[in-house]
């Protein structure tokens, strides 16, 4: 791993051609379509999936705090402009989940290498981790790198005293995002908070933005 650096993109952006989406005639599922390069947009809802996202058999979720409306309304923006899907909104307590419900869709995103990474063998948290995918590096494109970290901190961010801090299980994603955020012109200080759950102690890394 090279040092950190502010603002330190180099060489031309590149165009990261994406799969196609895959031909699953059981499926009759003929409304779904797929960006073949990575996009802003794109990026965006990857950043958001990582940050409260999930991968069912059957579609993606995301869960939107019931303080935001805004974001459920551009999920839904996303989902219509990348794929052709209608999201689907359901009520809970507390938060809303949006769902898009497509089978293609998920092998797509399992193939883009978006999905989240397992947890490891002495992994205690209920969940998979978040990442970067390679997809969204090697864009080498400011414009994508900002819209996955503004999905990530839109899903999994908060504000205390004027400061934005966004936190993470993953001491690597942390330290990757710390290296993006850089890389595009922001500081971070990164702390480490210890901190329980119903599924027992883990610790936290958390970002904060010092500009």
């Amino acid at each position: 791993r090279g040092p950190l650096m502010r603002d330190s993109l180099i060489g031309e952006t590149q165009a990261v051609e994406l799969p196609p989406l895959g031909e699953l005639h059981w499926n009759a599922d003929f409304r779904t379509r797929v960006p073949r390069r990575v996009t802003p947009e794109l990026a965006e809802l990857v950043g958001y999936f990582m940050g409260d996202g999930s991968l069912h058999a059957k579609g993606l979720r995301f869960c939107v705090a019931s303080t935001d409306p805004d974001v459920v309304d551009r999920l839904r923006t996303l989902a219509s402009e990348l794929f052709g899907l209608d999201a689907h909104v359901a009520e809970k307590q507390g938060y809303s989940e949006v769902s898009l419900h497509s089978v293609p869709l998920v092998l797509w995103w399992e193939a883009c290498g978006f999905a989240k990474l397992p947890p490891s063998a002495d992994h205690s948290g209920k969940g998979w981790h978040g990442h970067i995918p390679d997809a969204i590096l090697h864009t080498n494109d400011e414009g994508v790198y900002a819209a996955f970290v503004r999905g990530l901190f839109e899903a999994d961010g908060s504000t205390a005293n004027g400061y934005v801090s966004w936190s993470t299980v993953s001491e690597n994603f942390s330290r990757d995002v710390q290296s993006l955020l850089l890389a595009i012109g922001f500081v971070t200080t990164r702390k480490v908070d210890d901190a329980s759950s119903n599924w027992g102690p883990h610790e936290r890394y958390v970002l904060r933005l010092l500009n």
